[in-house]
């Protein structure tokens, strides 16, 4: 019989949490827990001026159905609406290129912006 505390799953004698941070699943690599990889998404930043302004941009998104994984809004210090759209991985950038455009469109849109994670780069044939 050994002398000392007991060690469990949980800590010496069952009770504190886990002191040490070992992967979630077998599939999940340890060095994915430590080191931070690139988990940007597509997004779209729109600064709105009117009271119609959001209602087009959420119309502009069911039509051309991209699939959005956050929306927030936010009161910008000059009192206009600011729209930041967060969307899933899948939506290129040449989905987010014509969003953008239609929004500058908009009259009551005063400004857009977006940004892609990086794409992977194909040579030339």
């Amino acid at each position: 019989m050994a002398i000392g505390p007991r060690r469990t799953a949980r800590g010496f004698y069952g009770v504190g949490p886990r002191t040490h941070a070992l992967p979630t699943s077998p599939a999940e690599p340890i060095e994915r827990r430590f080191i931070q990889t690139s988990t940007r998404r597509p997004q779209v930043t729109a600064r709105l001026g009117g009271t119609r302004a959001l209602a087009t941009v959420e119309e502009m998104l069911s039509r051309h159905h991209l699939a959005t994984f956050q929306i927030t809004l936010r009161r910008h210090e000059s009192g206009d609406n600011v729209v930041d759209i967060l969307f899933k991985r899948s939506v290129s950038v040449a989905q987010l290129v014509g969003l953008a455009d239609r929004l500058r469109s908009v009259e009551e849109v005063r400004s857009v912006s977006y940004s892609a994670p990086d794409e992977p780069h194909l040579p030339p044939t």
